[in-house]
């Protein structure tokens, strides 16, 4: 039990700095200094306003000093955070850590980049990609098919109508390296299906209209499922 609340504290706190990080490079500042503060107000934190998920409970949502809701995605990748850090040590052999992690990681960076601004940073993901693939080699030749295979309509599909951004391609693309080209698909059909679902659920219910929406959150889970899938029923 004491080891698993340590997982989970050590999740938490790696996705609050990645949070951090996302906030930072959209406000364009240096991700060390200053010392954390509010966006609104520019009142520096305490450590006790910084602590994960207890912090935003505590505080009721809400800056301590000028009462400014925070977002509630802080809490909830936070939670997610923890949780995946207890699942990968619980079921993953040790040599996948480093690789699964560093994959994680980036994918909750990269959807939040994209909640926030609607950008995607094409850097950051090539120079991971290119560490995950001297972490874990994968059969380069095959994936690398699979990759060109379903990328290419898909930049021609963009190319046509706007509707699929060049960073949506790249984590595709990404996905598509490490994975089968089924599984890639299956996740893509999930991000598909949960975007429509989310998409009318809010113009239904809420009469909500969009210009345009964030589809690496969407990615990012339909991967997510398809992998628990390949792990636990194929």
């Amino acid at each position: 039990m004491a080891i698993t609340t340590l997982l989970f504290i050590s999740g938490a706190c790696v996705v609050s700095f990645i949070q951090l990080c996302a906030d930072r490079l959209a406000a364009q500042q240096s991700l060390l200094l200053p010392r954390s503060f509010c966006f609104n107000c520019h009142h520096k934190l305490s450590y006790y306003d910084l602590i994960p998920i207890i912090s935003y409970l505590y505080l009721h949502g809400r800056c301590r000093y000028c009462h400014q809701r925070l977002k509630l995605t802080m809490p909830i990748f936070e939670i997610i955070g923890g949780l995946v850090t207890i699942w990968l040590v619980n079921n993953l052999a040790v040599s996948m850590w480093p690789f699964m992690i560093l994959l994680c990681g980036e994918l909750i960076f990269v959807t939040l980049t994209d909640i926030n601004e609607y950008f995607i940073y094409t850097f950051p993901t090539i120079a991971i990609t290119l560490a995950l693939l001297i972490i874990h080699p994968t059969d380069i030749t095959v994936h690398w098919r699979s990759c060109l295979a379903i990328t290419t309509p898909l930049l021609l599909y963009s190319r046509a109508s706007h509707g699929l951004g060049l960073g949506d391609i790249l984590l595709i693309a990404q996905i598509s390296l490490f994975c089968s080209w089924e599984l890639t698909l299956l996740g893509i059909l999930i991000a598909c299906l949960i975007c429509m679902g989310f998409f009318y659920w809010q113009q239904l219910l809420f009469k909500r209209h969009f210009l345009r929406m964030p589809f690496v959150p969407f990615l990012t889970s339909g991967w997510l499922i398809s992998y628990l899938w390949q792990f636990y029923f194929l």
